[in-house]
């Protein structure tokens, strides 16, 4: 449809004195709409002071040097000046010279340097004004600003009110405007607009329901407050209309709370009480076929009975009255003066109540009121004002928002739901009832078997199942299953009686598996809140591969020949090690809410106090106290680091139950750069919360681990005076020292990262540890992912390497939920090498080697670390192309891969190298998460993720190619590069199947190693040995 379907209206007024609305914020969304493509048309209308204004006042002048520009520069021109004359930091001169000397000098930015008749210019312009009756024209705008009830700073596109609030304005203009595109489109769809009809696309939206003649503020909030009524009595009213049970449609109270004590708030309760006198005939001219019952009165804010005229009824004004005060404490946030008409609240614009402000609070609440008030009434029972008023606030405050479905009458045709419990006989019918409609072959089902097994038993709440097999029925354009597959087995580790002690010690919350399929290789996997760090305590199995086989060892348990136990019961046990922080940050400073990619957190323990010096008590364990005097920002020790991710600004940081302090990093530039604040309320003219930031006084903000469901937590930031344009990683790009968290210990220590999952692979991964800490000139710290390690292996593994002179540190983090989860566990594993590499490992970590578990190191891993990356972010060894028998399985070769690679190499993930500083930098970790999400969306993609990833977007993000002798596999490359090969990476080969210790065994063997695999294999054995036998002591 070739139309003009939307239409934006805004009122400016760049003159506005500072602190004043002025319109500016509209231009971001024409931008946003010029630059989608969206075809519009743009009314601006243009504010002043029409007191004051002569035809040479630059208000008044403004609108025809728009239009002039507009038809030498077009549309975007005269946008473009106006934006140039809200921002430029040039003090323009509010004179008809000041003016047009600031186009002229739009005019020569504008052009680049090329030349510019600015008197001929100037000229034109003086003939266009001259031929205009400007006042008059600035006149009938003003009157049409005044007969809407308009001022600058507002905005509406087809009629819809944008946010007055610049900061509301930034977060919902854009969702407001593809809201109405939706809506536009469903329009058209629907053949309500042609090519032909309406005549008038605007002209039509603005007809029907919810159309107003003249704009109220009520209108634009995108926020509403309701509290509660003061007047909980009757004889608390100054007057009620009479209540006709079968007749009235709806009920409202009316309060105005003024402060009777100023006399801001006595003129504020006489134009209510004037305002009251045409109320009558206002509902019935908005209301002709209801009957309304209403009651008003007056709350005195200041908390002081007075004695006052404006207290009493119209009829005896002479009549000393008292005034009622609130029944509870109003919120501190409330202004001095409002009105709220059944708890929907509304401050003055000034000093005085409208009627139009009572009529517009009835017409917004009127279709809640009388559902609730027809429903109230119908029980039969006496029903109040007060108990209408507090009833409407309680389900605007508390009521979800939830579209309910008829399941049962939707379905009933198809399916026959059976009862799988009931009301117990001789109670009342419960108010609540729940239906699962459940394919029973499915993961789902199993999930919530056990959530609706505790609904029947304890709940006892009306339950009914529809079982219901995907694609079961056949059916046009579906099939139904075949051969149905259970792949999967869920317990839930719960227990209803959690809460009774005697229960809880006799029946600790277990999940139990039994009829496991035998021959099957099987993998325990968790499934916890996103909150929770939970490791394996005990297990003697290995978990990621469990098999249960007669044929093999006659059972499956955890035996010994010696042990006396259950030879088919495997058992495992998890600890909760740790809660989780989780997070947004924002940068406020600007009204949006930017991200500060890349800014360090720390978390410490809670001071309380500001950045100045504070006095403490430290209490010993035997209950003596001293006195100490330390810094809140400075000395408070560093529990747990992390960095914001640009993706959302998330954040996530472990910690323990307890009173934490999360604050910018101490010796990080983001520290010089924000602030923390806190978002305070501020009601607003319309009734509506404005948000505003102010800085809190501390550098420091309490977080309170007190559950297990910790919700996120909001990090708002706001740049300090004269950084307001500085980027965080400026000191970096400048050539200055970046202030990083101060750790200069491990400057001389190479840091390796490996992970690994299943006995074999740990029993890899401790000879990989031996051959890099033997083979590397310097000393070596791995860091290991703990989130798949056995209790066992981690604690072998730490023994281990005090005794061959290396550390171990084992790292952990939380797949964040608002990204694109993986369900298979090799996948998951994958994702956790790559994705989250800028917020894995402590601040002061450098830079990171990863080397694969099954890899044995030939070379000096000293030599990898101080290689040049040439400006990349990460160094990845390109795959060998030396060994012929096997080129035909390289597929980046040919397909999509030869075509997206586009000469590039592509790169085994096996071992790489991260520049970390670069990394986080150059937000690499934010660039790969958004690949990812991209191209996980199908599942076909990524088939090697860890693999796949970083070599599709190195046209965005740059790899080093490393030396091919980094990484020598037998797979890819030829015999005769083994020799000068620095790493032996174990990969499988297509052409044949071989178990990988054989493989090992092999492969790294013969003259060219120092020691065979076989010889390493056996040292890690005999330091296992040793701690087993120190443990056994």
């Amino acid at each position: 449809v070739r139309r003009n379907l939307f239409t934006l209206v805004f009122v400016l007024d760049p003159f506005a004195k500072e602190g004043e609305a002025d319109g500016s914020a509209p231009l971001s969304l024409i931008l946003e709409m010029m630059q989608s493509g969206i075809l519009f048309r743009v009314g601006i209308i243009f504010a002043g002071d029409l007191d004051t204004a002569t035809a040479d006042s630059p208000s008044v002048l403004l609108g025809p040097l728009v239009k002039f520009i507009k038809k030498k520069y077009g549309f975007q021109g005269a946008l473009s000046y106006l934006s140039y004359l809200f921002h430029t930091e040039d003090k323009i001169d509010e004179t008809k010279e000041g003016l047009i000397q600031s186009f002229l000098r739009f005019e020569e930015l504008a052009s680049r340097g090329a030349p510019v008749d600015s008197e001929k210019t100037k000229k034109a312009l003086n003939d266009s004004m001259s031929k205009l009756d400007v006042l008059k024209d600035f006149k009938t705008a003003g009157d049409f600003i005044a007969k809407k009830g308009l001022s600058p700073g507002m905005s509406f596109l087809n009629g819809l009110p944008l946010p007055l609030d610049e900061d509301a304005f930034s977060r919902n203009a854009a969702r407001i405007l593809r809201q109405e595109h939706q809506y536009i489109s469903q329009m058209i769809m629907t053949q309500q607009i042609t090519e032909s009809r309406p005549r008038n696309v605007l002209r039509h939206l603005l007809k029907g329901a919810n159309v107003y003649d003249r704009f109220h503020p009520l209108l634009s909030q995108t926020t509403k407050t309701y509290i509660p009524p003061s007047s909980s009595t009757p004889d608390q009213l100054l007057y009620q209309t009479p209540l006709d049970e079968d007749d009235t449609n709806a009920m409202f109270l009316i309060e105005a709370h003024v402060d009777l004590e100023t006399e801001e708030g006595i003129n504020i309760a006489s134009t209510f009480l004037s305002a009251l006198k045409d109320l009558p005939a206002t509902l019935k001219e908005s209301f002709p076929n209801s009957k309304i019952a209403y009651g008003y009165t007056i709350i005195s804010t200041n908390n002081a009975t007075k004695a006052h005229e404006q207290c009493c009824p119209f009829n005896s004004l002479t009549t000393e009255c008292t005034c009622p005060t609130p029944s509870s404490p109003l919120p501190s946030y409330l202004p001095p003066h409002f009105l709220t008409v059944n708890g929907r609240l509304l401050a003055p614009l000034s000093a005085t109540i409208s009627p139009t402000d009572i009529s517009m609070l009835f017409t917004l609440e009127y279709p809640r009121v009388q559902t609730l008030t027809r429903a109230l009434l119908s029980t039969k029972r006496p029903i109040s004002l007060h108990a209408v008023s507090t009833s409407h606030v309680f389900l605007q405050t508390h009521a979800k928002k939830h579209k309910r479905v008829d399941v049962f009458s939707v379905t009933s045709d198809i399916f026959a739901p059976f009862t799988v419990s009931s009301s117990p006989p001789g109670r009342h019918e419960a108010k609540m009832s729940i239906a699962a409609i459940l394919d029973p072959l499915s993961f789902e089902a199993q999930r919530v078997a056990p959530l609706l097994l505790t609904v029947r038993d304890h709940l006892k709440l009306p339950l009914k199942v529809i079982l219901r097999q995907e694609g079961g029925r056949g059916g046009a354009g579906m099939e139904p299953r075949q051969q149905p597959v259970v792949t999967s087995y869920y317990r839930i580790v719960a227990s209803t009686f959690a809460s009774q002690e005697e229960h809880r010690q006799l029946h600790h919350p277990v999940a139990q598996f039994s009829y496991l399929p035998v021959n099957h290789v099987l993998t325990l996997q968790l499934d916890v809140p996103e909150p929770w760090n939970v490791q394996q305590l005990k297990a003697r199995q290995d978990m990621d591969n469990l098999r249960c086989s007669g044929v093999d060892h006659g059972g499956c348990g955890d035996y010994d020949d010696d042990d006396d136990v259950d030879r088919d019961l495997t058992s495992v046990e998890y600890e909760l090690k740790s809660l989780m922080f989780f997070g947004q940050c924002y940068d406020v400073s600007f009204g949006g809410n930017d991200f500060p990619n890349g800014l360090q957190l720390v978390l410490g323990d809670y001071s309380g106090g500001k950045d100045d010096d504070v006095a403490e008590m430290d209490v010993t364990v035997s209950g003596s106290t001293a006195a100490s005097t330390l810094s809140a920002s400075e000395n408070a020790a560093v529990y747990a680091d992390t960095l914001v991710m640009k993706n959302l600004g998330y954040w996530q940081i472990r910690a323990n139950p307890g009173v934490w302090g999360l604050s910018i990093a101490p010796q990080s530039f983001g520290r010089e750069i924000f602030d923390i604040v806190a978002r305070v309320t501020k009601i607003g003219h319309d009734g509506s919360g404005k948000s505003i930031y102010e800085k809190t006084g501390s550098d420091q903000n309490m977080l309170v681990m007190k559950d297990f469901v910790s919700l996120s937590e909001p990090l708002a930031l706001k740049r300090r005076k004269g950084y307001e344009e500085v980027d965080l990683f400026e000191r970096d790009n400048d050539g200055d020292d970046n202030k990083q968290l101060a750790n200069n210990d491990d400057d001389d220590v190479i840091h390796v990262f490996s992970l690994a999952t299943g006995h074999l692979y740990e029993r890899f991964l401790k000879i990989m540890m031996l051959s890099v800490t033997k083979r590397t000139s310097a000393r070596v710290k791995f860091w290991l992912f703990e989130n798949y390690l056995s209790p066992s292996f981690k604690q072998s593994a730490i023994a281990m390497a005090k005794r061959i002179n290396c550390d171990v540190q084992f790292v952990t983090y939380k797949w964040p939920e608002w990204l694109r989860a993986q369900t298979e566990k090799q996948r998951i594993i994958w994702g956790y090498k790559i994705l989250f590499l800028d917020v894995l490992f402590p601040l002061s970590v450098k830079k990171i080697i990863y080397v694969d578990a099954d890899q044995v190191v030939r070379g000096d891993l000293k030599e990898l670390w101080d290689h040049d990356l040439k400006g990349a972010p990460y160094g990845y060894v390109p795959f060998c192309t030396s060994r012929d028998t096997t080129l035909g399985f390289q597929f980046w070769r040919q397909g999509f891969w030869k075509t997206h690679l586009r000469g590039k190499p592509y790169h085994i993930s096996a071992l790489y190298v991260v520049d970390l500083e670069r990394f986080r930098r150059e937000l690499v970790g934010d660039r790969l998460r958004g690949s990812y999400q991209l191209l996980s969306a199908d599942p076909g993609s990524l088939a090697n993720l860890d693999q796949d990833l970083p070599n599709y977007a190195q046209h965005d993000v740059k790899i080093h190619s490393l030396p091919q002798e980094w990484l020598w596999c037998e797979t890819w490359c030829s015999d005769e590069t083994k020799a000068q090969s620095k790493t032996i990476d174990l990969c499988n080969n297509p052409l044949h199947k071989e178990p990988k210790v054989s493989m090992a065994k092999r492969i790294i063997s013969g003259e060219l190693f120092q020691e065979s695999w076989i010889e390493l294999d056996a040292e890690v054995e005999k330091y296992e040995e040793e701690y087993w036998a120190e443990v056994r002591q």
